[in-house]
């Protein structure tokens, strides 16, 4: 009680969750670095962390209260907001495997948080943030989507190196911020993963390291490391807005094109959790979360 295990591992975020998720009672939440739109830009192509979370999880069809039906989306990239999702699955492999279906599918909770793109750098080989405000932000945001998932009755998170692939913040500052956030939050969550895949590497003049080694040698040069903490401070995460995903049509196919969107059933609620001032220091046992069932 009190602590929360800290791994760095060179490995797919998803089969990391998929074998998580598996282990009885065990709640994992994904943390996605998202774009002012759903799906970063996944139609187009691209190659970021939320376009490969759309291709191989069912997520799309939770978004599409957004994304078909008209609502506007509430993430912004200079906004606190932290859109969750409960009951996301894996539903295929990797791109360089062909996408294809998996056929054992385990549920997991998904926390999108828009990042600023491209924030201006000091120095041009392991940089750091210009302007203190942009770290500042990217404080607030790394304890709100931790807080989030707290709140949404995760024990473990699994995230990229959060910021550091197509948003070009730097990896250390968010490796340091992430060593300085996660300790609070022990007693509340058992364990936090930062995935780190050969191709999220972006080893460079800039990054000699890469983001593996280099995040490694933050928040694990030994190991695991477990970070003693108080229980969660009550740092924001307030539940604001309840929706649920639309009711899965029975003519609706599995088979998507290769840069497509994943399609799959989606069977539970939306909860969007706002930033909130900081309460007291004093240490709060993690809170009950409410369970949401989806209307169809």
């Amino acid at each position: 009680e009190g602590m929360c295990e800290i791994s760095v591992l060179q490995e797919d975020c998803f089969n990391i969750v998929s074998t998580v998720s598996s282990h009885d009672d065990t709640k994992v939440a994904v943390i996605i670095p998202g774009a002012s739109s759903p799906g970063g830009d996944v139609g187009t192509g691209a190659e970021s962390f939320e376009a490969e979370t759309f291709r191989r999880t069912d997520l799309s069809r939770h978004m599409e209260i957004y994304t078909k039906q008209g609502k506007a989306y509430p993430i912004k990239i200079d906004g606190a907001l932290a859109l969750v999702h409960n009951n996301v699955s894996v539903i295929r492999r990797p791109i360089s495997a062909g996408l294809p279906l998996l056929e054992d599918r385990n549920f997991f909770t998904t926390v999108t948080t828009g990042v600023t793109m491209c924030p201006k750098l000091a120095g041009e080989k392991d940089p750091t943030y210009a302007d203190a405000a942009d770290k500042l932000e990217m404080t607030k945001k790394v304890r709100n989507v931790l807080r989030s998932s707290v709140k949404a009755g995760c024990q473990v998170v699994v995230m990229p190196p959060f910021g550091c692939l197509e948003f070009m913040h730097p990896p250390r500052e968010i490796a340091e911020i992430l060593m300085t956030e996660i300790p609070k939050f022990g007693g509340s969550l058992k364990r936090v993963i930062v995935a780190i895949p050969h191709e999220h590497d972006q080893r460079s003049a800039s990054n000699p390291l890469g983001n593996f080694k280099l995040f490694q040698s933050v928040l694990n040069p030994r190991g695991d490391l477990d970070q003693g903490g108080v229980r969660t401070p009550d740092q924001g995460g307030g539940a604001v807005e309840i929706t649920a995903p639309p009711a899965c049509s029975s003519s609706a196919s599995p088979t998507i094109s290769t840069m497509g969107m994943a399609s799959q059933d989606a069977s539970s609620a939306s909860t969007l959790l706002v930033d909130a001032p900081a309460a007291s220091d004093e240490p709060i046992p993690p809170p009950a979360v409410a369970e949401t069932q989806a209307t169809t």
